[in-house]
């Protein structure tokens, strides 16, 4: 586990590459940017010149969910808007099954994140089915 400081305009996750890390967001602000697939694999400015911003993350946010079960590679990339400090934690290749057999207390912090994301996805999407319904 190491914390790193990133600059506005840094790169966390480069969309085409395997994950090699989990990210706590401690503070900050990032933008998820998007490009078309055939960009997956070149350099990483071509990629970032061809994306184009779908969101934001800010506050304290567990990175977990940009690539499938933490073993194929990321669908989006994340880049810092402003001065902004993470924690890494390394992962196996296994993707979350090595890190439940080499930490299982890092594991249990990973469900409790995505339990409480899933709440939070659920309460949005009440709200969206509720405004469609009156719609």
């Amino acid at each position: 586990m190491a914390e790193r400081v990133l600059q506005p305009g840094d790169i966390l996750l480069l969309q085409g590459t395997l994950p090699s890390h989990l990210y706590l967001i401690q503070n900050g602000t990032f933008e998820i940017l998007c490009a078309p697939d055939e960009y997956n694999g070149l350099d990483e400015d071509i990629v970032i010149s061809k994306s184009k911003r779908v969101g934001i993350l800010k506050g304290k946010i567990l990175i977990s969910s940009l690539g499938n079960l933490l073993t194929e590679p990321y669908t989006k990339s994340l880049r810092a808007v402003d001065s902004s400090t993470i924690t890494e934690y390394p992962m196996g290749k296994n993707g979350y099954k090595g890190i439940i057999t080499s930490d299982f207390n890092q594991a249990i912090t990973i469900i409790k994140q995505l339990y409480n994301a899933l709440n939070v996805y659920n309460g949005n999407a009440q709200k969206y089915l509720k405004l469609y319904q009156t719609l």
